[in-house]
C-alpha cells in the first residue's frame, strides 16, 4: 500500500478520484443525455463514444471497488473484503485514510446490489485482461451503468471528502434533478 502525504491526499480527493469517477460514469451520463434530449445527445447515438465508455466504465468501476477494498471471489461467485497486502505503489482508501476501514460487503449498498457489482467486476476483468471472440459470461449490458452508479454512491458515502463539484454526474444530473432511468 502506498504511503500518501497530506498534500498528495488532497490531490487524490480533488483530481484523481473525481477523474476516475467521471470515467466510470461516462456511459451512464451519455445514456442520461440521450434519454433527456440533451443538446449533445447526437454525439453518442452512433455508439462510437458509448462503446468505449462501456468498456472503460467496467474497468474503472472494478478498480474503484478494489480501492474500497472489495473483491470478487471466483470460486464462490461472491464479494469479499480484500485483506491482501497491497503493492507498495497501490493506492486504496487506507492509503489516503490509514485509520478508515474498507467498505464492508455487509452494508446494504453492496448486499442489495451484489449481483450487478459482481457482473461489473467480471465485465471489467474481461475488458482489461482478455481478448475473446464472444462473451463467456452472459450478462445484461444495462446493468453496468447501474452498477457504476452504485459504486459512485459507495465512493461518495465512504470517502465524503471527494470534491463532488469535480464530478460530472453530480453537476449535470444530481444538481439538475434529472433522474437517470437506470438509477438504483
Amino acid at each position: 500500500m502506498a504511503k500518501i502525504s497530506d498534500s498528495d491526499r488532497q490531490e487524490y480527493l480533488t483530481w484523481h478520484l473525481p477523474y476516475r469517477i467521471n470515467m466510470m460514469l461516462a456511459q451512464a451520463l451519455m445514456e442520461h443525455r440521450i434519454s433527456t434530449n440533451h443538446p449533445f445527445k447526437d454525439a453518442y447515438q452512433d455508439g462510437l463514444a458509448n462503446g468505449a465508455a462501456f468498456e472503460l466504465s467496467s474497468i474503472i468501476g472494478r478498480k474503484l471497488l478494489e480501492f474500497l477494498g472489495i473483491k470478487w471471489i471466483q470460486k464462490s461467485d461472491d464479494l469479499s473484503n480484500d485483506k491482501r497486502p497491497r503493492s507498495i505503489d497501490d493506492v486504496d482508501v487506507k492509503s489516503l485514510f490509514p485509520n478508515r476501514d474498507y467498505f464492508e460487503v455487509g452494508e446494504s449498498l453492496v448486499k442489495d446490489n451484489k449481483e450487478i457489482l459482481i457482473q461489473l467486476i467480471k465485465t471489467g476483468n474481461k475488458n482489461v485482461a482478455h481478448f475473446t471472440d464472444h462473451i463467456v459470461v452472459p450478462y445484461n449490458q444495462s446493468q453496468i451503468p447501474q452498477a457504476c452508479l452504485v459504486v459512485y454512491k459507495m465512493m461518495m458515502q465512504h470517502v465524503p471528502e471527494i470534491d463532488p463539484n469535480r464530478i460530472w454526474w453530480h453537476n449535470q444530473v444530481e444538481k439538475n434533478s434529472f433522474p437517470h432511468p437506470n438509477e438504483p
